[in-house]
């Protein structure tokens, strides 16, 4: 028995999350919650790292495979990032980073045609520069699918998209866990 893209039943999605570093960020924090919640369900589960410099590396969970492409600039990372998109295909390949997204759409002609791209915006300029108007516009339709993190933001996604992919609001993940533990330990600091 086959699913819908002629894969075994049985198969288990692979998934691709791609970060620009692992510097401190929002952004960041969001993938690898995610990236940690999909190995938790028992999805394999891999992060590609532009530049692996920046502490957030230590909060990634133990069965998320980390490959560091070694290009700290988006700019550079083209031929890295297809070599590692191609050589071990994901399902889904997810992005967070506007620059590191619209690279992601700009390659989607080079990535095997089975992989689904998800391009989380985690935020818009209210003014945005003509250029990355234009980008946004141009490659973001290579996406599969959007994910605005709040409604005002899904609304002028999909009016800048005229409807040529799908965008969805989804608030920000949120690590309940590792927050009642963090406030459940008192300070050192304190008396």
């Amino acid at each position: 028995m086959t699913d819908t893209r002629g894969r075994p039943a049985s198969h288990r999605r692979a998934y691709t999350l791609v970060l620009p570093s692992l510097r401190t960020g929002g952004a960041e924090r969001v993938i690898i919650n995610l990236a940690n919640g999909l190995v938790a369900q028992g999805m394999t589960t891999r992060v590609l790292v532009l530049d692996p410099a920046g502490p957030m590396r230590d909060l990634i969970a133990p069965g998320v495979t980390v490959t560091d492409l070694a290009r700290p600039r988006a700019r550079w990372a083209a031929p890295a990032l297809t070599r590692a998109l191609r050589r071990d295909p994901a399902d889904v390949v997810i992005v967070s980073q506007t620059h590191v997204s619209l690279l992601v759409c700009l390659l989607r002609p080079l990535l095997p045609r089975t992989t689904r791209i998800v391009v989380r915006e985690p935020s818009l300029e209210p003014h945005p520069g003509l250029r990355l108007h234009s980008a946004r516009r141009a490659l973001f339709p290579a996406a599969d699918l959007l994910i605005a993190s709040s409604e005002p933001m899904r609304a002028r996604l999909d009016a800048l998209l005229r409807g040529r992919t799908p965008v969805v609001h989804l608030p920000n993940p949120v690590d309940v866990t590792g927050l009642r533990e963090r406030t459940a330990t008192p300070d050192a600091g304190t008396t």
